[in-house]
C-alpha cells in the first residue's frame, strides 16, 4: 500500500469520526426548558377540566343541565297557572364524589346576561300551547319543539353520565382523585362528540317528538329543501358553545370557594403532579442526553414517591 492509500485511508476515518460526532445526541436545553413551559400549560388545562367536573358532580345538574319540560327554562307558568319560582330557588343535590356544593354566588345569580343562559327566554318564548293558533305561531311551535326537545335529549344524556360516575366514586370514600381523572378523559370527549354528532340526534328527534302531523310533514318537508338540517347543523353549532360554556367556563365562578377547595384537595395535587411529572421526563428524554435525562428520572421519582409517603403518613395519623 502506497503513501497515497494510506492519506486516503485516514481521510475518510477522519470524515467518518466527524460524521459520528455531529450524530452524537447533543444536548437541547431550549427544547427542554419549551417542554417544561409546554408541561405547565398541560397541567393547568388539566386543572381547570377536572377541578370542573368534580364541581359538576356536586351540585344540582338539574340547574346546570335542566330537563324537566314543565319546569324552567322551558316553561314560565306552571300547571296550576302560576309563575314558577326563579331559577336557582331551590337546589338539591346528593353526591358520592364529595360534599353537596350549591350555587351561591349572588353576581351570578342576578346578573340578567348570565341567567339569560339558564333561565326561560328565547326560543321557548315562540311555543304557544294554544290549539287554535295560525299558521305563522304553527311554524313558531315547530321550531322551538325541535329546539326543546334536542336540548332536552341532550341533557338526559349528559346527566346519565355524571349518575354512571358517581356510582364510580362511591367505591372510594372521598377521593376527589376518581372524578377528578375521569373527568380529564370524559369531558373533553363530551364535548367533542356532542359537539360534531347530536345535530344527528336532533334531526332523529325533530321526527320523533313531533307534536302533530303539521310538525311531521313540515320536518319531511325540510329534508327535501335542507332548512331542517340547517336547523340542526346550525343549532348543533350554538348547542357546542353552550357546552364550552357550561362545562369550562361558569363552574369556577359559581361558587369560588368551594372550587379553589376542590382544586388544592391533596389527592388531586398528586394527579397533577403526576401529569407534570410525566410530561417533564418525556421532554428531558426527548431532549437531553441519557445521563442527564437519566438523572432527572430519578430526582422525580424521588420527589414524587416521597410526597406521596409524606401524605399517607400524615393521612393514617388523622
Amino acid at each position: 500500500m502506497n503513501d497515497s492509500d494510506e492519506e486516503t485511508e485516514k481521510n475518510q476515518e477522519n470524515q467518518e469520526n466527524e460524521e459520528n460526532e455531529e450524530n452524537e445526541p447533543k444536548n437541547n436545553w431550549n427544547g427542554f426548558i419549551a417542554g417544561i413551559f409546554n408541561a405547565i400549560i398541560i397541567c393547568l388545562i388539566c386543572a381547570i377540566l377536572g377541578t370542573n367536573f368534580v364541581f359538576l358532580t356536586r351540585i344540582d345538574l338539574d340547574k346546570m343541565f335542566p330537563s324537566n319540560i314543565n319546569l324552567r327554562p322551558y316553561k314560565e307558568i306552571g300547571r296550576n297557572y302560576m309563575k314558577l319560582p326563579p331559577y336557582f330557588y331551590s337546589q338539591t343535590s346528593k353526591s358520592s364524589c364529595g360534599a353537596s356544593i350549591d350555587i351561591n354566588n349572588e353576581k351570578i345569580l342576578n346578573n340578567k346576561f348570565i341567567l339569560g343562559f339558564f333561565d326561560y327566554g328565547f326560543p321557548y318564548t315562540l311555543l304557544n300551547d294554544d290549539e287554535n293558533i295560525g299558521f305563522g305561531d304553527k311554524i313558531f311551535n315547530w321550531f322551538g319543539n325541535i329546539i326543546e326537545y334536542s336540548y332536552i335529549w341532550q341533557r338526559i344524556l349528559i346527566k346519565k353520565i355524571f349518575a354512571f360516575v358517581d356510582g364510580i366514586c362511591g367505591l372510594s370514600e372521598n377521593n376527589n382523585a376518581i372524578p377528578f381523572t375521569i373527568g380529564l378523559i370524559i369531558l373533553p370527549l363530551i364535548i367533542l362528540l356532542l359537539s360534531h354528532s347530536w345535530w344527528l340526534v336532533t334531526m332523529f328527534s325533530t321526527f320523533f317528538n313531533a307534536k302533530n302531523w303539521f310538525q311531521i310533514i313540515l320536518s319531511a318537508v325540510g329534508c327535501l329543501f335542507a332548512y331542517t338540517w340547517a336547523i340542526a347543523l346550525g343549532l348543533n353549532i350554538v348547542q357546542a358553545f353552550g357546552l364550552i360554556f357550561r362545562f369550562i367556563m361558569i363552574p369556577p365562578f359559581m361558587n369560588w370557594t368551594e372550587w379553589k377547595k376542590i382544586l388544592h384537595a391533596s389527592d388531586i395535587s398528586f394527579v397533577i403532579m403526576f401529569i407534570f411529572s410525566i410530561c417533564i421526563i418525556s421532554s428531558a428524554f426527548t431532549t437531553l442526553e441519557t445521563p442527564i435525562s437519566g438523572t432527572i428520572l430519578c430526582v422525580i421519582l424521588f420527589t414524587f414517591f416521597n410526597s406521596l409517603y409524606q401524605y399517607h403518613k400524615q393521612k393514617s395519623h388523622a
